[in-house]
C-alpha cells in the first residue's frame, strides 16, 4: 500500500515524532511505500500542509480564543467561520496528497484525537467520510479528555465540534491507543473499540559513532571527565514536571560527599571537584508562557547546574545536529519526571542505553508499564500542584537518591539492573513486535 503518515510535525524529538519514524521504517520493510504529511518542512519525504504545524501562529490564536478568551474575533460565528474555512483549505491539500501519491491509507497521529487544531481535525474527518475506500489508522496517543485545556472551552460551539469531528466512528477508520487505560476510556466515553499500539524501540540502536558523539555532547554540557550528567529528555511543558528533576539534582548535590572518592559504575572517578549537571534537550513548546523561565529560576535558586541543548539535537544525526539517542549514551543517569504520559518512551530509550532510571510513577506507568518489571529508582506517585511549580515529596526524592547512589557505586548491581531492562525491551518492545502489531492493525 501507499501510506501517508500525518502529524503536526516531523523529525523532532517528541515521542510521537520519534514513533512515526519507526512506523515508517517497519512499514517500508513490510513492502509498503510511506511518505510524511505534516506542517513542518524538514524532510524530502514530507508533504507540507500549511496550517497544521503545532507551532502555527494562526492556530495558536484560534486555540486562545476557543479555550481561554474570545478576543481576536468579533463574535463566535466569525471564529467558527474561520475554523471551517481553514479546514476546507487543509482538506483540499489532502485531496492533492491522495492524488499525487495514490494514497491507500493514512496513519494520522493525534490530529483526530486532540482539540489543538480543530481545522485539521475537521479536514481529516471530512476527508475520511468522503473517501470510504481509503483506510485511516488514527493513532490516538493523546486524547482531548486527558488535557485540561480542552475540557473547558469558552465558546459554545467548540464542545460540539469536538463531539462531531474528534475520534470519528467510521468503518474506514481504525483507532489505536497506547495503553489499556486509554482503551477502556475510549469505550466508556465514545463507545469505540480500539487496538493497542504501544511504544517500541530499535534494539540495534548502537553504532560506532556513539563514543565520538558522547564526548561531543558532554563537551556541549560543559562536563569534565569525572562530572555526572543527569538527563531529563522530556519536552519543556508543565505536565512533564521538569522541576522534579531540578529538586532531584539539588538533593543529590546535598549528599554528593557520599560519592566522593568512589569509582562509579561506568568507571568515572567522582571526587570533591566533580559537578552534577542537569541536561535538557526537549522541545520548548511555550504552551504555558514562562514555564522554562520558572525552571531556570528554580535551578539557580537551588544551585543546580543545568544545560539546554535542544537546538543541537534532532531525531537522527545530520551535518548540524546529533541524535536524541546520543544524549542517552552521553549521560550517566536519566530522570523521567512527568506527571502525565500516555505511555513513556523514555523508559525504553534509557533501557537501550543501559543507564540507571529515576522515574515519577505517573498513572499510565502504574497501570500499564510497571507490570513489565523495569528496574528503576522511584520518585513515588504523589505531588502538590501549586503555583508557580509543582512540588514533589522530599522523602520520595531522598529515597530515590539513596537507591541511585547504590547503583552509581556498585557496578555489579548497576549492570544487572541495566541488563534486566534491556532484556524486557528485547522481549516486548522490539521493532519485530511492532511489525507484527502493524500487520494486524492494517487488516480491516
Amino acid at each position: 500500500m501507499n501510506i501517508a503518515i500525518a502529524h503536526y510535525r516531523i523529525n523532532n524529538t517528541d515521542g510521537v515524532s520519534v514513533e512515526m519514524q519507526k512506523w515508517s521504517r517497519v512499514l517500508t520493510e513490510m513492502g509498503h511505500k510511506c511518505i510524511f504529511v505534516s506542517g513542518s518542512e524538514q524532510s524530502e519525504t514530507n508533504y507540507h500542509i500549511d496550517g497544521i504545524d503545532f507551532q502555527d501562529e494562526k492556530n495558536k490564536i484560534v486555540v486562545e480564543n476557543c479555550y481561554d478568551e474570545l478576543k481576536s474575533f468579533p463574535d463566535e460565528e466569525s471564529l467558527k467561520a474561520w475554523i471551517y474555512k481553514r479546514a476546507d483549505e487543509i482538506e483540499k491539500e489532502l485531496r492533492e496528497v491522495k492524488k499525487k501519491y495514490r494514497i491507500d491509507c493514512f496513519f494520522v497521529a493525534n490530529i483526530l484525537s486532540l482539540g489543538w487544531n480543530l481545522s485539521a481535525a475537521i479536514a481529516f474527518a471530512n476527508f475520511a467520510k468522503k473517501h470510504p475506500k481509503v483506510k485511516f489508522v488514527s493513532v490516538d496517543s493523546d486524547i482531548y479528555w486527558e488535557r485540561e485545556l480542552y475540557n473547558h472551552p469558552v465558546v459554545g460551539f467548540v464542545g460540539q465540534m469536538i463531539d462531531d469531528y474528534l475520534l470519528p466512528d467510521l468503518f474506514n477508520v481504525k483507532h489505536c491507543v497506547i495503553s489499556e487505560h486509554a482503551k477502556r476510556e475510549m469505550i466508556k466515553r465514545r463507545g469505540i473499540n480500539s487496538e493497542i499500539l504501544s511504544k517500541y524501540i530499535d534494539i540495534s540502536a548502537n553504532s560506532a559513532e556513539i563514543p565520538v558523539n558522547t564526548q561531543e555532547i558532554r563537551r556541549m554540557a560543559g562536563a569534565g571527565e569525572n562530572d555526572l550528567i543527569i538527563l531529563n529528555p522530556s519536552r519543556i511543558v508543565p505536565r512533564k514536571a521538569i522541576e522534579f528533576s531540578v529538586e532531584f539534582v539539588a538533593y543529590l548535590n546535598s549528599v554528593k560527599k557520599e560519592l566522593c572518592g568512589k569509582t562509579l559504575y561506568n568507571g568515572r572517578q567522582f571526587d570533591e571537584n566533580s559537578k552534577i549537571i542537569l541536561l535538557l534537550y526537549g522541545i520548548e513548546e511555550n504552551l504555558e508562557d514562562g514555564y522554562f523561565d520558572r525552571i531556570r529560576a528554580e535551578a539557580e535558586s537551588e544551585g543546580v547546574t543545568y544545560c539546554y541543548i535542544g537546538d543541537k539535537i534532532s531525531y537522527e544525526r545530520n551535518a548540524n545536529k546529533l541524535s536524541y539517542m546520543d544524549a542517552f549514551y552521553a549521560c550517566d543517569v536519566v530522570v523521567v519526571s512527568s506527571v502525565l504520559e500516555s505511555w513513556g518512551s523514555h523508559i525504553l530509550e534509557t533501557a537501550i542505553a543501559k543507564k540507571p532510571l529515576v522515574l515519577f510513577e505517573y498513572p499510565v506507568f502504574s497501570e500499564s508499564v510497571k507490570k513489565y518489571g523495569f528496574r528503576l529508582c522511584s520518585l513515588g506517585n504523589k505531588y502538590l500542584d501549586v503555583k508557580p511549580l509543582k512540588i514533589i515529596q522530599s522523602d520520595a526524592v531522598g529515597k530515590a537518591v539513596k537507591e541511585l547512589n547504590v547503583l552509581l557505586t556498585d557496578k555489579e548491581k548497576a549492570d544487572a539492573s541495566a541488563q534486566k531492562n534491556y532484556n524486557i525491551c528485547t522481549k516486548y518492545f522490539s521493532l519485530k513486535i511492532l511489525g507484527n502489531t502493524l500487520q494486524k492493525i492494517l487488516k480491516f
